[in-house]
């Protein structure tokens, strides 16, 4: 059977599982605290504490689920948020 990973990417948590073509969940939802720049002085140290999350879930849904064919990738998520508004990148890091 054909299925995709899923990733919900939020300032708070990353959130992953397995769909298949019919939209329907196979696994449980895996939940992990999102890298953010509070807990990294660098850009490129919070690149690879997210990389790490990613690669980790993935293996993690592969070894799950071995008796699936993992075509797909999906990815969510919002933009940075201050005052309950999507604001623009560059204003983010400021």
């Amino acid at each position: 059977m054909k299925a995709s990973i899923v990733f919900d990417i939020g300032g708070t948590f990353i959130r992953a599982g397995v769909y298949d073509n019919e939209e329907i969940l196979h696994s449980i939802i895996l939940k992990e605290m999102s890298p953010n720049f509070k807990m990294y002085s660098s850009s490129a140290d919070l690149l690879n504490a997210f990389r790490k999350v990613l690669y980790n879930m993935c293996n993690t849904l592969e070894e799950q689920y071995k008796n699936m064919v993992l075509t797909d990738v999906g990815i969510s998520f919002p933009g940075p948020i201050k005052d309950g508004k999507q604001i623009r990148s560059e204003e983010h890091t400021s």
